[in-house]
């Protein structure tokens, strides 16, 4: 009975090792993708801005140097 016990706990601890692992994994995705989201965001929206028109045509208008 108590080897059935320790096998049991053994066997939570390493799914219980996987789990924090997938959690800090998909995590790490997260944050890479919001950052490149992000750093997308600031490159369209220093550039000027984006302009829809209403058949969705879309113009980009680059203000600063020429």
């Amino acid at each position: 009975m108590a080897l059935a016990i320790i096998a049991a706990a053994a066997d939570f601890a390493s799914e219980t090792k996987r789990l924090f692992f997938v959690l800090w994994l998909f995590f790490f995705v997260y944050v890479i993708s919001l950052l490149a989201w992000f750093t997308a965001f600031l490159g369209v929206f220093t550039s000027g801005g984006v302009e829809i028109d209403g058949s969705g045509n879309k113009d980009v208008k680059m203000t600063g140097k020429e």
